[in-house]
């Protein structure tokens, strides 16, 4: 079923004239979205806090924890965009943050290149990288192709996604909890608590009660989930006075937005000589998008989000499918001998998420 037609919404959330209403959407959308960055920043440094008290593994927490976490902005901005009907803004922001996210690791990896020069690549990892590439292929196949058949109100498409990516969670913790590591999980573990040579800041012992620090990071994630409707709002708004449309806007504006948590948290990681960590936030957030289908399916009953939007997204979809393999395959490359194929392959994927945003351009505007 197509989406009825886009109507001004935001003026049910603030008031707005003829005069002024593209200046009223372009503070609110960056107001909401300075908050919307301020919290999540702030959610990444309690959950390291919560990671760092009970003990769970880094590549755990970057998989999981992290990426929960930093993909909250995209989950609350989506969901209240499916609301306001506008659900290819939503499917632009999850496509085009999942390509933003590759962007993320390619760019970083060039930068801090030295970080894979002694790192092996782990079963959990290739493991990660192997679920978030399938649901991707999954959500695009269902793009194309989805039947409309509906269970429980949920669409077959989100089904097999969350099917796949529960199983794929499954076995990923069975693999971390038995131990069997590269020696790069090790080198991880012994940089945390002060053992090994690399580069890595002192841990800060924290005196907050886990309480406390619970209570504050339900607090921040409370901010996200308040001020995500302003910004799915104003995102809607914006493109609809900007004459870009709802996809192109969302894989740009809103992705890259929704997006920065994850380049702060992995830029923090890298830092820490972590790219375990890096990769497990970045490729565990591309997962969870695709899984954050199925909370759109539920926030719109009677209808399968896959078939609702447009098929424009069918090719951001295959585009961030192509950029997990160009970076995914540099990441590993880079940290054999001769690093010039990986970094080739990294500056590839960089060129083309240029190239990507071109064509998506031309066929959506």
């Amino acid at each position: 079923m197509a989406r009825p037609s886009s109507q001004p919404v935001i003026t049910a959330i603030y008031p707005r004239s003829l005069g002024n209403e593209t200046m009223i959407a372009l503070l609110i959308f960056i107001v909401a979205g300075a908050a919307i960055i301020l919290a999540s920043t702030r959610i990444v440094h309690y959950a390291d806090m919560i990671a760092e008290r009970t003990r769970l593994g880094q590549l755990w927490v970057g998989a999981t924890l992290l990426a929960l976490v930093t993909s909250l902005p995209e989950l609350a901005t989506d969901i209240s965009a499916v609301r306001i009907d506008a659900p290819n803004l939503a499917a632009g922001d999850l496509f085009g943050s999942s390509m933003a996210n590759m962007l993320i690791l390619a760019m970083l990896s060039i930068w801090f290149a030295r970080w894979w020069r002694n790192h092996q690549f782990t079963t959990v990892e290739w493991l990660t990288s192997i679920i978030a590439l399938l649901v991707t292929v999954e959500a695009m196949l269902f793009i194309i192709f989805d039947p409309g058949l509906l269970v429980i109100n949920i669409g077959l498409g989100s089904i097999l996604i969350t099917t796949t990516y529960v199983v794929g969670a499954r076995v990923l913790f069975q693999k971390s909890a038995s131990g069997r590591e590269s020696p790069t999980q090790e080198l991880v573990s012994d940089a945390l608590e002060g053992g090994s040579s690399m580069e890595t800041p002192q841990i800060i012992v924290y005196d907050q009660s886990m309480l406390r620090i619970f209570t504050i990071f339900f607090a921040w994630a409370a901010v996200v989930l308040i001020t995500a409707p302003f910004l799915a709002n104003a995102a809607e708004d914006l493109a609809e006075i900007t004459k870009l449309g709802d996809t192109f806007f969302g894989i740009i504006s809103l992705a890259i937005l929704t997006s920065l948590p994850e380049l702060a948290s992995s830029i923090a990681a890298f830092r820490k000589g972590m790219p375990s960590m890096v990769l497990g936030n970045l490729l565990g957030s591309n997962g969870l998008n695709m899984l954050i289908v199925l909370a759109l399916d539920i926030a719109m009953p009677m209808d399968s989000f896959l078939q609702v939007i447009a098929e424009a997204h069918a090719f951001a979809a295959l585009g961030a499918i192509i950029m997990m393999l160009l970076a995914i395959g540099g990441a590993f490359l880079i940290t054999r001998p001769n690093q010039s194929i990986g970094k080739m392959l990294l500056v590839a994927t960089v060129l083309f998420y240029s190239f990507s945003m071109y064509l998506i351009y031309r066929f959506t505007t």
